[in-house]
């Protein structure tokens, strides 16, 4: 069951993205990478090395909907005549980027005048979303792939696993014999992945909460026996439970400490963030805001913290 990693860059923090292809019938690729100048003729060359062409492409699973990870799917897709497997929660973003940046952009803008970002912030991270959405082309699906679920790669059977957390329609794909794990950005080795806050799929209910489903998503893996994890950056992971435990004791301390900023006041989430993340910027605000949002979600789950109205924003106080 030859399984090559493909590793390609990307203009993003994170660095270099992992591809996965996996031989046999259907020949699958494991993520797209970036809709970048660059991307397209390098996997055409790490394709090429391996005896392949874009064209012999049959199969793209999509674990999720970042830039890095599916941008390229629509030019695949065109060049190979390959059909495109992911969970349906990713379903907005391959039929109409453009709606589904919208709803974004409106999340996204909700969020930040809650929280009590400043205006001008407020108004890149707007801009921001928009030039993002030219790293998407919409494309269709062929097939849902939801918890549960069995397909055919390599020669084997995989299970499909319905992981949220990092993204609400992520998915990992596990071989039971060989006890592999195909995982995205759900694990990675060097890095914490962040939780983002998504904009709701039904306009009027409430937010995933990002971080608690990633918190379940990765005491579940914890669970299962896992020889080898193959990640969407950086390298293979062989001890997954001890990095788990790792990642649960850091959200844990986070989690205290933004608990003891809150110690007699009431603060906003914006707050809070400049005083953990001093220099962020840009886009960086929503990561940070989705931190530290994800860490309240906790807090209040526990009962410990309670959101407050005041002046057009939400404050957080100790519950």
């Amino acid at each position: 069951m030859p399984i090559h990693k493909i590793t390609l860059p990307t203009p993003f923090a994170v660095g270099p993205v992992n591809l996965y292809l996996v031989e046999g019938e259907p020949l699958t690729l494991i993520d797209a990478g970036p809709r970048t100048e660059e991307a397209l003729p390098l996997l055409e060359s790490e394709l090429r090395l391996r005896g392949y062409a874009l064209s012999d492409l049959q199969r793209i699973i999509i674990t999720h909907t970042h830039p890095d990870h599916f941008g390229l799917t629509k030019a695949l897709v065109d060049r190979s005549g390959a059909t495109v497997w992911t969970h349906p929660y990713n379903g907005d973003w391959f039929n109409d980027v453009e709606a589904a940046t919208q709803r974004r952009a409106q999340f996204s803008l909700q969020v930040f005048q809650q929280a009590g970002v400043p205006e001008k912030a407020t108004q890149a991270m707007a801009l921001n979303s928009w030039r993002s959405a030219r790293m998407f082309e919409a494309t269709p699906v062929s097939h849902w792939l939801s918890d549960g679920d069995r397909l055919e790669m390599g020669g084997a059977t995989w299970s499909v696993l319905h992981t949220p957390g990092h993204a609400s329609g992520h998915i990992s794909l596990y071989q039971p014999a060989t006890q592999q794990m195909i995982v995205g950005d759900h694990l990675l080795k060097h890095i914490s992945s962040n939780p983002l806050l998504e904009a709701p799929r039904v306009v009027g209910t409430a937010r995933e909460k990002s971080l608690v489903q990633y918190i379940e998503s990765m005491q579940r893996v914890a669970q299962m026996d896992v020889s080898e994890a193959l990640p969407g950056h950086g390298e293979n992971i062989t001890d997954h439970r001890s990095l788990i435990a790792n990642r649960l004791r850091f959200h844990d301390e986070r989690m205290e400490r933004i608990a003891q900023m809150l110690n007699g006041s009431e603060r906003t989430a914006y707050e809070l963030m400049q005083q953990l993340f001093p220099r962020l910027s840009d886009f960086e605000i929503f990561l940070g805001l989705s931190e530290v949002i994800g860490h309240l979600d906790l807090l209040e789950l526990h009962g410990r913290v309670a959101q407050l109205p005041r002046n057009g924003h939400v404050v957080y106080a100790k519950g």
